[in-house]
């Protein structure tokens, strides 16, 4: 039996995937935790962590996420901020690490990127077709 992770670890493990250039971000997930933000010192605090791992939002991006909330219309209403965190994804052929599964698995299976909860590490979604589907994929 896997031992089981604290927060705390959670949180060493995401900075230090960081810090080593392993994750990047997107400005709308710092324009997001901007609104969390309490004070000036902790909007500084997102700017000094996430900034310099940003990909740039390219006029394509929106046209991806635009496609993708047009497709998505009919299950219902898929957050603008969470396609275009998924567009940026299918841009750079990269998989999301998100903690918000509300709109992220329609995403994933539309766009084709992979997707994956930094706190349960079996909730996992392969859908970029560079990755073979795995026993224990959803």
């Amino acid at each position: 039996m896997r031992k089981s992770t604290t927060p705390q670890e959670h949180k060493q493990r995401f900075y230090a995937a960081l810090a080593n250039q392993q994750l990047r971000s997107s400005p709308v997930v710092r324009m997001e935790l901007y609104n969390g933000a309490r004070n000036a010192e902790e909007i500084r605090q997102v700017d000094e962590r996430l900034k310099v791992w940003e990909l740039p939002l390219a006029p394509a991006i929106a046209d991806i996420a635009a496609d993708a909330v047009a497709a998505l219309v009919s299950p219902g209403f898929i957050k603008l901020g969470d396609a275009l965190i998924a567009a940026t994804a299918r841009a750079h052929r990269i998989a999301v690490l998100t903690c918000d599964w509300s709109d992220f698995p329609q995403l994933a299976e539309n766009l084709r990127f992979d997707l994956y909860h930094p706190l349960d590490e079996a909730r996992v979604l392969r859908r970029d077709p560079r990755h073979s589907m795995e026993a224990g994929d959803s």
